[in-house]
Protein backbone atom coordinates (compact mmCIF):
# COMPACT_ATOMS: atom_id res chain seq x y z
CA UNK A 1 0.00 0.00 0.00
CA UNK A 2 1.45 3.14 -1.18
CA UNK A 3 1.05 6.01 1.59
CA UNK A 4 0.96 10.11 -0.08
CA UNK A 5 1.18 13.27 1.68
CA UNK A 6 4.04 11.90 4.14
CA UNK A 7 6.22 14.89 2.54
CA UNK A 8 3.69 17.70 3.66
CA UNK A 9 3.69 16.96 7.34
CA UNK A 10 6.96 17.05 7.67
CA UNK A 11 7.58 20.33 5.70
CA UNK A 12 5.00 22.04 7.89
CA UNK A 13 7.18 21.19 11.17
CA UNK A 14 10.15 22.01 8.92
CA UNK A 15 8.67 25.58 7.74
CA UNK A 16 7.19 26.50 11.30
CA UNK A 17 10.83 26.27 12.98
CA UNK A 18 12.52 28.46 9.77
CA UNK A 19 9.12 30.65 10.18
CA UNK A 20 10.84 31.27 13.81
CA UNK A 21 14.05 31.34 13.44
CA UNK A 22 13.40 34.17 10.43
CA UNK A 23 10.85 36.38 12.85
CA UNK A 24 14.07 36.10 15.36
CA UNK A 25 17.12 37.12 13.16
CA UNK A 26 14.31 39.97 12.25
CA UNK A 27 13.70 40.98 15.51
CA UNK A 28 17.80 40.92 15.74
CA UNK A 29 18.52 43.03 13.31
CA UNK A 30 16.24 45.50 14.30
CA UNK A 31 17.07 45.60 17.59
CA UNK A 32 20.69 46.33 16.22
CA UNK A 33 19.76 49.10 14.01
CA UNK A 34 17.54 50.96 16.94
CA UNK A 35 20.46 50.77 18.44
CA UNK A 36 22.43 51.93 16.45
CA UNK A 37 20.52 55.30 15.84
CA UNK A 38 19.99 55.20 19.56
CA UNK A 39 23.90 56.24 20.18
CA UNK A 40 24.00 58.25 16.24
CA UNK A 41 21.11 60.32 17.12
CA UNK A 42 22.37 60.91 20.97
CA UNK A 43 25.64 61.84 20.37
CA UNK A 44 25.09 64.18 17.67
CA UNK A 45 22.53 65.73 19.81
CA UNK A 46 24.61 66.15 22.50
CA UNK A 47 27.47 67.31 20.57
CA UNK A 48 25.20 70.81 19.40
CA UNK A 49 23.88 70.73 23.23
CA UNK A 50 27.25 71.49 24.36
CA UNK A 51 27.21 75.38 24.16
CA UNK A 52 23.53 75.05 25.73
CA UNK A 53 23.22 75.89 29.94
CA UNK A 54 19.75 76.97 30.46
CA UNK A 55 17.57 74.67 32.35
CA UNK A 56 14.14 75.69 31.12
CA UNK A 57 15.80 74.52 27.35
CA UNK A 58 16.90 71.23 28.89
CA UNK A 59 13.98 70.05 29.50
CA UNK A 60 12.83 71.09 25.82
CA UNK A 61 15.78 69.66 24.54
CA UNK A 62 15.12 66.32 25.92
CA UNK A 63 11.47 66.30 24.97
CA UNK A 64 12.63 66.90 21.64
CA UNK A 65 15.56 64.09 21.66
CA UNK A 66 12.64 62.00 23.12
CA UNK A 67 10.61 62.75 19.66
CA UNK A 68 12.91 62.39 17.79
CA UNK A 69 14.40 58.79 18.48
CA UNK A 70 10.57 57.67 18.99
CA UNK A 71 9.86 58.68 15.09
CA UNK A 72 13.18 56.71 14.16
CA UNK A 73 13.04 53.47 16.22
CA UNK A 74 11.09 50.05 15.50
CA UNK A 75 11.61 47.77 18.65
CA UNK A 76 12.51 50.37 21.25
CA UNK A 77 10.31 52.08 23.28
CA UNK A 78 11.77 55.48 24.98
CA UNK A 79 10.69 55.71 28.71
CA UNK A 80 12.76 59.46 29.55
CA UNK A 81 15.86 61.15 28.39
CA UNK A 82 17.96 62.75 31.31
CA UNK A 83 20.26 65.27 30.78
CA UNK A 84 22.67 67.11 33.54
CA UNK A 85 25.57 69.23 33.29
CA UNK A 86 28.70 67.84 35.48
CA UNK A 87 31.49 69.73 35.91
CA UNK A 88 33.62 68.96 32.43
CA UNK A 89 30.41 68.53 30.05
CA UNK A 90 27.10 66.65 29.46
CA UNK A 91 25.41 63.71 30.68
CA UNK A 92 22.47 62.04 28.91
CA UNK A 93 20.66 59.23 30.13
CA UNK A 94 17.92 57.48 28.40
CA UNK A 95 15.81 54.66 29.51
CA UNK A 96 13.79 52.76 27.19
CA UNK A 97 12.25 48.92 27.45
CA UNK A 98 11.74 46.50 24.09
CA UNK A 99 8.08 45.39 23.52
CA UNK A 100 9.21 41.86 22.60
CA UNK A 101 6.33 39.65 22.94
CA UNK A 102 8.74 36.22 23.07
CA UNK A 103 9.96 35.71 25.95
CA UNK A 104 13.28 33.47 24.54
CA UNK A 105 14.12 36.37 22.16
CA UNK A 106 13.53 39.39 24.83
CA UNK A 107 16.06 37.69 27.24
CA UNK A 108 18.52 37.18 24.59
CA UNK A 109 18.35 40.57 23.63
CA UNK A 110 17.91 42.19 26.83
CA UNK A 111 20.40 40.16 29.14
CA UNK A 112 16.98 39.59 31.27
CA UNK A 113 16.55 43.26 32.57
CA UNK A 114 13.07 44.63 32.62
CA UNK A 115 14.53 48.42 31.67
CA UNK A 116 17.59 49.33 29.73
CA UNK A 117 19.20 52.32 29.63
CA UNK A 118 21.99 53.51 27.56
CA UNK A 119 24.36 56.87 28.56
CA UNK A 120 26.40 59.17 27.19
CA UNK A 121 29.05 61.87 27.94
CA UNK A 122 30.35 64.96 26.04
CA UNK A 123 33.50 66.62 27.41
CA UNK A 124 33.14 70.38 27.53
CA UNK A 125 37.02 71.00 26.38
CA UNK A 126 38.05 73.57 23.41
CA UNK A 127 41.44 73.08 23.49
CA UNK A 128 41.92 75.86 20.92
CA UNK A 129 40.19 78.02 23.29
CA UNK A 130 42.57 77.46 26.22
CA UNK A 131 45.70 77.96 23.83
CA UNK A 132 43.90 81.40 23.27
CA UNK A 133 42.91 82.30 26.90
CA UNK A 134 46.73 81.21 27.96
CA UNK A 135 48.41 83.61 25.47
CA UNK A 136 45.96 85.96 26.82
CA UNK A 137 46.96 85.40 30.47
CA UNK A 138 50.85 85.07 29.58
CA UNK A 139 50.75 88.60 27.42
CA UNK A 140 49.09 90.26 30.23
CA UNK A 141 51.56 89.10 33.08
CA UNK A 142 54.44 89.46 31.52
CA UNK A 143 55.29 86.01 30.87
CA UNK A 144 56.83 84.81 27.68
CA UNK A 145 55.22 81.50 27.68
CA UNK A 146 58.41 79.42 26.37
CA UNK A 147 58.64 77.21 29.84
CA UNK A 148 56.10 75.51 30.86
Amino acid sequence: MRVKGVYTVEAVFVMSICIWILVGICYGGMYVHDRMILASVTNGETAAWLSRTDSAETKKWCEDLKKVLDKKMFLIRIRGVKANSVLSGKKVQIRYVLPVSWSFLKKILTQGKAELAYETFREDIVPAKYMWDREIVDHYSGHTGQSY
